[in-house]
């Protein structure tokens, strides 16, 4: 029995010695009804990863982040033998996207890091010297300098001086808290 290929070639269908169905591509090549199955279902599975890659897109068009994907797809030609299995197989799922876009954006991202960081600090601080409720830096701030003008004004006297060290003290300690 014979039949031709669209290519041309003509292909000679024999059967073999174990009683299956052979087909002979040219001289030397053949393949079994078994091969010719599994060349028919290489290429379906290949293009069912592809239509759901394609989904996948369609599906997350509106997610923020998303970048598409692409489905390589190449040829697969396994010669064993004497016996060929001829198809398509997936190569790579690849991720498109526009890497000066991705490098700004993960600039960016670093940015919004280290402002963070720097906000968190700045409240932290901010805290740490809350004069609402009195006693905090500023409150002692005030003390320490009143001293020093009660100091100027009675330059010998003992009570002005230790009222002087003991808000430079308690300064200090605020200061050491920061």
């Amino acid at each position: 029995m014979t039949g031709w290929l669209n290519r041309g070639r003509k292909v000679a269908w024999q059967v073999n010695i174990k009683g299956g169905l052979t087909k002979t591509l040219g001289k030397d090549i053949k393949m079994s009804i078994s091969s010719l199955l599994f060349t028919s279902r290489d290429p379906l599975i290949s293009n069912q990863t592809a239509i759901d890659i394609a989904g996948g897109n369609i599906a997350n068009v509106d997610t923020p982040g998303y970048s598409r994907q692409r489905t390589d797809l190449s040829s697969v030609v396994n010669v064993k033998s004497a016996s060929a299995q001829i198809g398509v197989a997936v190569s790579r799922i690849e991720r498109v996207y526009d890497r000066f876009v991705e490098s700004q954006i993960i600039d960016q991202q670093k940015n919004t890091g280290y402002s963070d960081t720097f906000l968190q600090g700045l409240q932290n601080i901010e805290v740490m010297t809350d004069d609402t409720r009195g006693g905090g830096i500023g409150d002692q701030l005030s003390k320490f300098r009143s001293s020093w003008g009660d100091l100027s004004k009675n330059p010998g006297g003992i009570v002005e001086q230790s009222a002087l060290l003991s808000a430079g003290e308690n300064l200090k300690k605020n200061g050491e808290f920061l």
